[in-house]
Order: structure tokens, then C-alpha cells, then sequence
């Protein structure tokens, strides 16, 4: 009954394991840019008040636009994972609820019905129940002799065969 829904469960959490670390990893990989970004940087600063680097200062300055442009695309990348992320938790939420909806509605049914039959088993037992007289009477099995017939039967007798209701 809550079988299937926990192994979905599980499922997507892995999923939803799997995507937390490919954000945790755009993220790294942003960082990573960014901090190569201000080496670069600092580098360009340190040679432009440098008069005669001017060949050194056009390279800084390439390497300064390359390593704009891997963050501005690290940035774009990690943007779209966690704004998937989001998305998917979002999704996640929506249907636990209705899950476990469900679930709690099944299980109210089957409640429903199961003291439905309990009912019904009582009321077919209370007649029974009532009309038993246990005022000095001793329980009697079916087929078995109360205690009066019992007393009625000679020493060493075999006791009469039970009869039989008719129908």
C-alpha cells in the first residue's frame, strides 16, 4: 500500500540529489572563473604602469575579455541549473502533497470498510449473544450434552448419539 510511493520517493530523490550536486559543480566551476577573472585582472593592473609592456598589456587584456566571457557563460550555466533546481523542488512539493493525498485518502477508505465488516460481524453475533441464558446454565458446545442429560445416563451406559436438527 505505501510500498510504491516510498520507492518513487526514493527515486526522485536521488534525482534531486543528482541535480544539487551539478549546481554545487556550476557553482564551483563559477568561482573558479571569477577568481581566475581578478588574477587576470590584477595582472592587466600591475602591467599597465609599466611603461614598454604594451605587447604584455594587449595579452592581459585578451586574457582579461577570454576569462569575462568563461564567467558571463559559468554565470548563464549556473543560473539555468538552479533555476531548474527550483523548479524541480517545486514540482517535488506539488506532488508529495498530492501523494500523500491520495494516500491518506485510501487509507480512510480502507478504514471505512473495515469497520464496515467489523460492524456487520457484530450485528451478526449480537442476536446470538442475547439469546443466551447464562443464568446456572453452563456453556454447551454444540452437540454435546448439558449437564442434566448427563446425569440422566446409567453407570457404565454409553451416552445417546447427538441428534440431529431437523432441517
Amino acid at each position: 500500500f505505501f510500498e510504491e510511493p516510498l520507492k518513487d520517493y526514493v527515486r526522485m530523490l536521488g534525482s534531486v540529489k543528482q541535480t544539487l550536486e551539478t549546481c554545487t559543480k556550476k557553482q564551483v566551476t563559477y568561482e573558479t572563473a571569477l577568481a581566475d577573472l581578478n588574477l587576470k585582472k590584477a595582472n592587466l593592473a600591475r602591467i599597465s604602469g609599466i611603461p614598454g609592456k604594451e605587447d604584455k598589456r594587449s595579452e592581459a587584456e585578451t586574457e582579461v575579455n577570454q576569462a569575462l566571457e568563461k564567467v558571463d557563460n559559468a554565470k548563464e550555466e549556473f543560473d539555468t541549473v538552479t533555476q531548474r533546481v527550483f523548479e524541480e523542488v517545486d514540482r517535488f512539493k506539488r506532488e508529495k502533497l498530492r501523494d500523500f493525498k491520495s494516500i491518506i485518502l485510501d487509507y480512510v477508505q480502507l478504514q471505512i470498510e473495515y469497520n464496515q465488516q467489523v460492524e456487520k460481524t457484530w450485528r451478526d453475533v449480537l442476536p446470538t449473544l442475547q439469546a443466551l441464558n447464562v443464568k446456572n446454565q453452563e456453556p454447551v458446545e454444540s452437540g454435546a450434552m448439558t449437564s442434566a442429560e448427563a446425569e440422566s445416563v446409567p453407570a457404565g451406559a454409553d451416552p445417546p448419539e447427538p441428534q440431529q436438527a431437523a432441517s
